[in-house]
């Protein structure tokens, strides 16, 4: 198979599951295909007819089998989402960004931040086009160790391929097989930042890679792809953050490219860093975040979301920032914007968020209904006391590991932090959440900084 051959059956979306054996690693492509999670993380492997069924009914199908526990629910199958993904990867590639936010009108389309994407995308090459197919098709492929970290994971299996293996991917790439690795490497770049699971300093590792400019460019593409295939779906909104995000890194790297071409990675970096603690970005993250879990709710109608998620501005944000932090508000966003990863967070703030809407719902329904009816809305409960809740575990885990960010030369350093134990176990995650939701919040505070673990980047 050469780059022509993979092209001509990935412009027609995701390969079947025959078909998928015939591209180099087919059989973990193969396994892949038959793969889906629960939301812990617990790899199930599926009957080929299985991956195309409905999740709810393929997860009443999986516990019936005894295949899954009566108490797990089923997060991603994996056919179901790269479907997705490589389907929305065609009609940017395409240029039918209608076919992805319908609802936008021209004059949307000529307006910033969608008029620079859009003559990026005219610009592409033929190669180009060819290659982020390529790619796309094997941006999951660490999911075939583990799903937790598999950009990471991928990166590695790539790079310990055996000769053979290696040997088909660089006849295909030619030149391009180390920009591959890369890709899939930071394929969530763009997408951790739109959650507010990171914040931009995390953009410093793509700055190190080589082609740095280019590389952000496809990421940008490769992440919007990806972010569909999560949400099913795109947004005006995710859409519109993820292309700021990207014109904000690539005017840096402009503004510092001298006339030989030479980037200046270090005064890149420092920009980078010293504009995310400012106290705005501080805010825009949080209010990011906040948003993006209202929207990961289950057991919320779409209006309720909306109107949740609108009364999440910044003054909001701001306000819940102020009442827990005072005057030490500065100090928190000069760390917190060097804490450039939140890993996991999110998967657990979806949990606490969605005990809060039962708490909500049977507060309005007393007597006959049924608490978990999406009929009983939410939409005007008051937010502030999750909103403090929220702060509290970030202000703690800030505090617990703020030293971690000064080097021993007195230099500033990004570091990461997950929950990773929090959301393995169900029964951990409902006792840290009961505490949470109760008169005993500080215990809960306290439980979920004991689980939380750090590490710092190079």
């Amino acid at each position: 198979m050469d780059l022509d051959q993979a092209n001509e059956i990935l412009k027609e979306g995701y390969p079947t599951y025959d078909t998928l054996g015939e591209f180099p690693l087919g059989e973990e492509l193969q396994k892949l295909d038959l793969l889906a999670w629960t939301l812990t993380a617990r790899p199930i492997s599926l009957r080929i007819d299985e991956p195309g069924l409905p999740k709810k009914e393929l997860g009443d199908k999986l516990k019936k089998e005894g295949r899954m526990l009566a108490d797990e629910r089923l997060g991603e199958i994996y056919r179901q989402h790269i479907s997705h993904v490589m389907n929305c990867l065609n009609h940017l590639l395409g240029r039918n960004l209608g076919r992805i936010l319908p609802d936008l009108t021209p004059a949307d389309w000529a307006e910033s931040p969608f008029v620079e994407y859009n003559a990026f995308l005219k610009g592409l090459g033929d190669y180009t086009i060819k290659f982020l197919r390529f790619v796309t098709l094997y941006h999951d492929v660490g999911k075939i160790v583990h799903r937790d970290r598999h950009p990471m994971l991928g990166q590695h299996l790539l790079q310990s391929l055996s000769d053979d293996h290696t040997r088909k991917f660089r006849r295909i790439l030619t030149q391009s097989f180390t920009m591959m690795d890369q890709l899939v490497a930071h394929h969530d770049l763009f997408g951790v930042l739109c959650t507010g699971e990171a914040s931009r300093p995390v953009l410093v590792d793509a700055f190190r890679l080589k082609d740095s400019d280019k590389t952000i460019d496809y990421l940008v593409t490769l992440n919007l792809a990806d972010i569909y295939g999560a949400l099913f779906g795109m947004t005006k909104n995710i859409m519109t953050t993820v292309l700021n995000d990207w014109l904000f890194v690539q005017g840096l790297i402009q503004k510092q490219r001298p006339i030989g071409g030479i980037i200046y990675k270090s005064n890149l970096e420092k920009q980078i860093i010293d504009q995310a603690q400012e106290q705005e970005s501080s805010i825009e993250r949080l209010r990011r975040l906040l948003v993006t879990v209202i929207y990961m709710l289950s057991n919320v109608s779409k209006g309720d979301k909306d109107a949740l998620a609108g009364s999440v501005t910044n003054d909001f944000v701001l306000d819940a920032m102020k009442n827990r932090l005072g005057p030490e508000l500065p100090v928190f966003c000069r760390d917190f914007a060097l804490v450039c990863k939140l890993d996991y967070t999110l998967r657990f703030f979806v949990d606490l968020f969605s005990a809060w809407v039962k708490i909500e719902k049977e507060k309005q329904t007393s007597g006959g209904g049924r608490a978990s009816d999406n009929v009983v809305s939410i939409a005007d409960s008051d937010m502030r006391g999750i909103a403090a809740i929220s702060v509290e575990i970030l202000v703690r885990l800030v505090t617990n590991y703020r030293d971690l960010t000064q080097q021993r030369e007195g230099g500033r350093r990004r570091i990461g932090i997950e929950l990773l134990g929090l959301t393995r176990s169900q029964g951990i995650s409902e006792s840290v959440i009961g505490l949470l939701l109760s008169d005993r919040h500080t215990e809960g505070v306290n439980w979920v900084a004991d689980e939380a673990t750090a590490w710092y980047f190079i």
